[in-house]
């Protein structure tokens, strides 16, 4: 059983404490939100696929790309980088993604609070 209530996290008879969880840039500044039920049970999800390496690979081909990719620190850990194909976002902005939690560069995906990402190159550098 899993539970979120009031920044505590209960797994089965386990509880912890939960940060307010960063979830996404507006004008610049990570902005907050608390996370609900849904969206713990879709990272739980994603993290076991991720684990036993059966990431859907339709997932994955339709995640947005983050080119010039960086990893961001502030009240949480988080990528920058220039997307496209974000289903909010245009293509070719800058953007601070919402709390990262999982980061294959080998693989070249990202899992977020809120999606999967498609990691181009990172800042710095640059195709031959």
């Amino acid at each position: 059983m899993l539970k979120i209530r009031s920044n505590t996290l209960i797994i089965g008879n386990q509880e912890y404490r939960t940060p307010r969880i960063a979830g996404g840039e507006r004008g610049g500044k990570l902005t907050y939100r608390s996370i609900d039920n849904r969206v713990v049970e879709r990272l739980l999800a994603d993290f076991h696929l991720a684990k036993s390496g059966g990431l859907d690979p339709d997932i994955v081909a339709n995640a947005p790309l983050l080119e010039n990719y960086s990893l961001a620190i502030g009240p949480s850990y988080a990528l920058s980088g220039v997307v496209s194909g974000h289903p909010h976002l245009a293509d070719g902005r800058h953007i601070v993604t919402s709390q990262l939690f999982y980061l294959d560069p080998e693989r070249a995906v990202a899992r977020t609070l809120s999606r999967w990402y498609r990691l181009g190159l990172p800042h710095g550098f640059q195709r031959n």
